[in-house]
């Protein structure tokens, strides 16, 4: 497999309409997104009928998109095939919004007390909601634009965050 030059330290998988967002996808029915310790993210082809990872050809193992900016090591990712978007955050850098093509929509910056992420996602309404390990947890919304919209200090760890897609309100 061809994309890091250093050690994954996060991934996310999508399977939901990715081909609305990624040309050339015929082999692929999912999305991998991996984060590194060399500050890059890369989208990976999966393929479901073949359980591996597939190349834009179909048969050699590389990234679709390796996705740039963070300073250093991307601490966690997450992927949405339906708004073929990437979020991912690293210490001490602005979140980075892409879309899955490779090309940055925005970068979003984060207040200084928010300097350890440990988890991201991207809600349906394009939301971005990213939680700080910083003493004993700070939970941060951030709007499509890049405004944040609400803080909260948690008392207790976040292990991992997910959307419920019946959610309409």
């Amino acid at each position: 497999m061809f994309g890091h030059r250093d050690l994954v330290t996060c991934i996310s998988i999508t399977e939901v309409g990715i081909s609305l967002h990624i040309p050339h996808t015929r082999l692929a029915d999912g999305i991998i997104v991996t984060g590194s310790r060399d500050a890059t993210v890369c989208v990976w082809d999966w393929s479901g009928k073949l359980q591996r990872v597939t190349g834009i050809d179909g048969k050699h193992a590389s990234a679709r998109s390796v996705l740039t900016g963070h300073v250093g090591q991307v601490e966690c990712v997450h992927v949405s095939g339906e708004q073929g978007t990437v979020v991912s955050a690293s210490r001490g850098s602005p979140i980075l919004l892409h879309r899955v093509t490779g090309e940055l929509i925005r970068k979003i910056k984060v207040p200084a007390q928010f300097s350890i992420p440990s988890s991201i996602l991207i809600t349906k309404r394009c939301e971005i909601v990213a939680h700080y390990a910083d003493m004993s947890g700070y939970l941060a919304v951030f709007a499509p634009n890049g405004d944040i919209m609400n803080t909260q200090e948690l008392q207790e760890q976040v292990l991992s965050m997910i959307t419920d897609r019946k959610v309409t309100s």
